[in-house]
């Protein structure tokens, strides 16, 4: 990748270089100039696909204890066994639930809500992660879960709870850190947000810390998450590397009917089946 850069650089200040005197003090700062820029910003962000935890483990060997290391929850480390409560049928289930039960409450919603969140036999582990966990405090690398989720008193212990019972263990040493914020929730090493972009939470998390991580290291199965995460760290002049995870959709055959049937289901009987 930086040899591409080098490349990159060197094709644009020719470019200037052709627009102005080859002798030019100008044309040279100009160049020089061009060429820092593009070589530093690699080196302030960066996101990689990140298909399996292969690339996990060899960036982790880069990392010290001035690391911190964020996981996305739901379809990174944790994922639905059923299609339906994929995000990316989310407007379908949407659809269904107001052709079927439009007077619908939010309350009703949030039950609803509760029933999956602690039905354990609901989720799977996508990949070894506590295997990956276990090798980052090994190396002292803090680390902590970033989800965003329905913010409700009822709902953020029972995903503490969830999480440890798929023994996902988070080692960030924040333990007196504040519980309760305007736009996150904080505790065990998760972080809640119902923001509709996570950088944003982070930022405020970061400024309560009372010293930076000098590198972010962020995996999510949401590129714009990523992005907006990448975006914080620039500003707050934080190296960032994220990890646009795919691997989290286990099963890929998505059934009208068996939703259907699931969610019903989940509606009329207060169960998953």
């Amino acid at each position: 990748m930086l040899t591409k850069k080098i490349i990159f650089c060197t094709q644009i200040s020719c470019f200037f270089m052709e627009q102005y005197s080859v002798f030019s003090i100008k044309t040279q700062i100009i160049k020089y100039f061009i060429a820092i820029v593009c070589l530093i910003t690699p080196l302030f962000a960066d996101i990689r696909e990140c298909p399996n935890l292969t690339p996990l483990y060899e960036e982790l060997l880069r990392c010290d204890h001035n690391t911190l290391c964020l996981f996305d929850v739901g379809n990174t480390l944790l994922t639905p066994k059923d299609p339906v409560l994929y995000p990316r049928f989310a407007k379908w289930k949407d659809r269904w639930f107001k052709t079927y039960y439009p007077h619908m409450t939010s309350q009703d919603k949030l039950f609803l809500a509760r029933i999956i969140e602690a039905t354990d036999h609901i989720w799977i582990l996508a990949e070894d992660w506590p295997s990956l966990l276990k090798i980052a405090h090994e190396l002292n690398i803090k680390t902590a879960a970033l989800t965003q989720v329905i913010l409700d008193l009822s709902l953020e212990q029972i995903r503490v709870q969830r999480l440890q019972r798929f023994n996902l263990m988070f080692q960030d040493g924040l333990a007196d850190f504040p519980y309760q914020h305007r736009l996150f929730t904080y505790k065990n090493g998760l972080i809640q947000t119902n923001q509709p972009y996570k950088g944003d939470a982070l930022k405020e998390f970061l400024i309560k810390l009372n010293v930076l991580p000098s590198k972010i290291i962020f995996i999510d199965d949401m590129r714009q998450q990523l992005q907006s995460v990448e975006k914080i760290c620039a500003e707050m002049q934080i190296l960032f590397v994220g990890f646009h995870y795919t691997g989290g959709e286990k099963n890929g055959c998505f059934d009208e009917i068996s939703a259907s049937f699931q969610l019903t289901t989940l509606v009329e009987q207060h169960r998953w089946p």
